[in-house]
């Protein structure tokens, strides 16, 4: 029998270092980091996920929970997503 796993509860969180991203413009932080999930029923499910929050110190907001890494997806300002070397792309519908 296959024990049920509730979803969203999954106890070994991995944040990858390598994939973690985090600077300011103007008066708003951004961070984006790559999450793994090792014990979800999918096995190592990655997730890129996006924050930004108002001030130096404070709640951080989920802006994106999955995608962030998608060059279509701005999780954060285009020139600050160069800094970091990531992909940006003009993915508007014509």
């Amino acid at each position: 029998m296959r024990k049920e796993i509730p979803p969203g509860h999954y106890r070994r969180l991995v944040v990858e270092k390598r994939n973690a991203h985090y600077g300011r413009v103007g008066g708003r932080y951004y961070a984006v980091l790559a999450l793994w999930y090792r014990d979800s029923p999918t096995k190592n499910t990655d997730a890129g996920t996006a924050f930004t929050r108002q001030a130096p110190k404070g709640r951080w907001k989920v802006t994106m929970v999955d995608g962030a890494y998608d060059p279509c997806a701005r999780p954060a300002p285009a020139a600050l997503m160069r800094a970091w070397g990531m992909r940006v792309a003009d993915c508007t519908a014509s």
